[in-house]
């Protein structure tokens, strides 16, 4: 494999990052369960969607204070949630008494070593954990779609009420963070990555969420906070539960990598602008800063709480409206216009869509912050001066 193939396999693989995370697929499984046989295809259409906003995308590199904040929010708050969540998995499907917890900080001791390491490090272990989460997924795909569950000619695939607009626009939000692989610095950072990382994040929400409506009925799949792993053991027992484990495992060492890498690219990006001063562009600032708020929010307990599941919906909400902020052509136009409608019906149709919007107003109250900080830098008030 040449050197433009390795660049392009590795940036795929960080676009990947967040799509394969562990909360994905629980939401992937809700969605299922809520739309049965319609979601199968809603999920292309999405895909197309996204296929179009890449298009869309000039430059993949560009980084302003407001998106800092919000990948720092769902670094923080995402990173959270599923190392805790990882914690739970192993304790109930590897080792029993080991301490959930302390598998979650274990994990998350783990990305921070590889942060540290440097870029080469970084990049290749984000390979290996992809491929660890594809390899997972392939197996279980392979066997729930060789195999007959009761969903193939049973209620599974029959919806028990019409969903409202806000649950059809869920899929949105499933492809959030495909253009981390623009954080990888090269000058074809841009769109043949991501166009591959959202193909192939796409034909395994596809394929899943056939598999998931072909095996478990849809109310199991809709009420279940692990529908994943539901649906894995139907597939192949208690073999199956393992595969997904792994899977999950490796899902939130992919996605908290990714989530790392992109907050440090977009710092440094900053940096480079005069924007923010230059010791936070050293590589050990940003992945200890998010080691410890992570930690932090650990020790607090934050893991599990619905609190914590409104700060991530906000953070990711922020962020996909953040695509629709890409020029002003009729298409881009109508493409933000559908974005801002399909957030919305996200927001208002869920739970305490008030304290979600207050939630998203104190992410973007950070990033008003940071962008008053970065026009008092000196480095600014020189470029004026020279005007």
């Amino acid at each position: 494999m040449d050197k433009c193939h390795r660049f392009r396999l590795t940036a795929t693989s960080i676009g990947l990052g967040v799509m394969v995370s562990p909360d994905t697929f629980v939401g992937l499984g809700n969605f299922m369960g809520y739309t049965g046989r319609l979601g199968l295809w809603l999920i292309p259409a999405a895909m197309a969607l996204f296929f179009v906003i890449a298009q869309s995308i000039e430059n993949f590199t560009v980084a302003t204070p407001f998106t800092l904040a919000v990948k720092f929010a769902a670094a923080v708050f995402l990173s959270t949630g599923i190392l805790v969540s990882s914690g739970f998995v192993f304790n109930e499907v590897f080792v029993y008494w080991f301490p959930n917890f302390g598998f979650a900080f274990l994990l998350l001791g783990l990305v921070l070593g590889i942060q540290l390491a440097g870029p080469i490090v970084i990049l290749r272990a984000q390979v290996l954990f992809i491929g660890t989460v594809l390899s997972a997924l392939g197996i279980l795909i392979v066997s729930g779609l060789s195999s007959t569950g009761p969903g193939v000619t049973g209620p599974a695939a029959q919806m028990v009420e019409v969903p409202g607009i806000g649950i059809l626009s869920l899929p949105l939000l499933l492809w959030v963070g495909f253009d981390l692989a623009g954080a990888v610095n090269s000058k074809d950072s841009g769109k043949m990555p991501c166009l591959a990382a959202i193909a192939v994040a796409g034909l395994i929400f596809f394929l899943w969420g056939l598999v998931s409506i072909s095996h478990l009925p849809l109310e199991k799949l809709a009420d279940s906070g692990i529908p994943n792993m539901k649906v894995a053991r139907i597939v192949l027992g208690q073999t199956g539960r393992i595969i997904m484990g792994i899977a999950v495992i490796s899902g939130t060492l992919a996605a908290v990598n990714a989530l790392f890498l992109g907050c440090d690219y977009t710092v440094k990006q900053l940096t480079e602008r005069g924007k923010l001063p230059p010791w936070t562009a050293k590589p050990f600032v940003v992945p200890i800063f998010l080691g410890l708020a992570v930690g932090l929010m650990m020790a607090l307990g934050m893991a599990g709480s619905e609190k914590l599941e409104l700060w991530i919906r906000a953070a990711f909400l922020l962020w996909l409206l953040g695509y629709a902020r890409q020029g002003y052509s009729l298409k881009k136009f109508l493409l933000a216009s559908l974005l801002i409608a399909g957030g919305g019906a996200i927001l208002f149709s869920g739970e305490a869509p008030l304290l979600t919007l207050f939630y998203m107003g104190c992410i973007l109250l950070t990033g008003l912050i940071l962008s008053l900080i970065s026009n008092k830098m000196p480095h600014n008030h020189e470029k004026r001066s020279s005007l």
